[in-house]
């Protein structure tokens, strides 16, 4: 368990992020025009999970409602948390995403018309999941050709579960939104450009992109941190938490004794991650016509070791930037912490942008 804790009264909010390794939390406070960083706090999953795990689907929570309230209970009992407004990030495991157009029309008529296209494209009856939407093309209520439309849908019961979460922990949901526009919040507002955000989780990866701030398509695939782990365990027949220990601490920098035997056990599976990335590139380039400029690595395994690097030199043909990272860049803290917040900055981008949320 880690925590910290800045004692001073200012109009805050909190993110929670349920990810499937641990739950984090995030209070930022906004004073005239800037943000401050309040409090932070984090709970591993080891930490959590008090009984044997049920069936997990792809589209469910890892932990139960119980015991994810009180991994958020016990962050803001010991950072001394005062603040119960939060806006709670959904997995995009635990959602559907789908992009479609529609002729010019008024935006009541534009509300209607996506609940009926929908039902074409959302593998679930739309009884059954909330919608929500943003328009990425054309200007609804004017004469435009079409509006492209990006659609979001989430499961009632998912819902309902958050629900539970915000009752049994004592905190008031102001709202809940799918995970990317969390991301896109702390990481891609205000950035001119077009910019990919790749999220290696714990269970899945999923790759946003974006144009000039704006979200244009988000897909995920089933490679994951978890993935890495899990085959250096069973190659070099350790446990899981010696494995997951070589990859933070080795990742795929050595070339010689163990680190190079680690390396090669690792790099299919990191490879499997850049073809898929590669592929998703190609087909927005031939859908829009232009190439992604940058990619920001978020996630855990976004700062193992030799991933940016072999990222940076695999995409080098294309001239793609490359950056881990890093929500709390326009966060104000105090200075003793900025390194070990950008060393941090890849986990808590998803806890950092839900907080925003609340300040705007």
């Amino acid at each position: 368990m880690a925590w910290f804790s800045f004692k001073k009264k200012r109009r805050s909010f909190l993110g929670v992020d349920f990810g499937t390794s641990s739950v984090r939390v995030v209070e930022l406070a906004r004073r005239g025009q800037s943000v401050h960083l309040q409090n932070y706090g984090e709970v591993a999953a080891s930490d959590i999970q008090k009984s044997p795990p049920g069936t997990i689907t792809s589209d469910s929570l890892l932990f139960s409602s119980r015991e994810m309230a009180g991994a958020a209970e016990a962050i803001i009992r010991e950072a001394g948390i005062a603040t119960r407004e939060v806006n709670f990030p959904i997995p995009d495991f635990s959602s559907f995403f789908t992009s479609f157009e529609l002729p010019s029309m008024s935006p009541k008529e534009l509300e209607q018309a996506i609940f009926y296209e929908a039902r074409s494209y959302i593998p679930l009856p739309l009884s059954e999941v909330t919608l929500d939407w943003q328009v990425e093309g054309g200007v609804v209520g004017k004469r435009s050709p079409l509006i492209k439309v990006l659609v979001a849908a989430v499961p009632n019961d998912v819902i309902e579960q958050y629900q539970q979460i915000a009752a049994l922990s004592g905190l008031q949901m102001k709202s809940l939104e799918v995970e990317v526009f969390a991301l896109q919040r702390a990481l891609a507002r205000g950035e001119s450009g077009t910019i990919a955000i790749l999220d290696i989780g714990a269970r899945s990866t999923t790759c946003n992109i974006f144009e000039n701030g704006e979200l244009k398509t988000s897909h995920s695939f089933n490679v994951s941190g978890n993935d890495l782990t899990e085959i250096l365990s069973r190659a070099l027949k350790i446990g899981y938490q010696d494995a997951e220990n070589i990859k933070k601490e080795q990742g795929i920098t050595g070339f010689q004794g163990a680190e190079k035997e680690a390396r090669e056990i690792l790099l299919p599976v990191v490879d499997s991650i850049l073809e898929e990335t590669k592929k998703i590139f190609r087909t927005f380039n031939n859908n829009q016509k232009k190439g992604v400029e940058k990619v920001i690595l978020a996630g855990a395994t976004a700062v193992m070791p030799g991933l940016k690097e072999y990222f940076l030199e695999e995409l080098n043909p294309q001239k793609i930037e490359v950056q881990i990272a890093d929500p709390f860049k326009k966060v104000s803290c105090p200075q003793i912490l900025e390194d070990m917040l950008k060393e941090m900055g890849p986990v808590y981008a998803v806890a950092v942008g839900s907080a925003l949320k609340g300040l705007e």
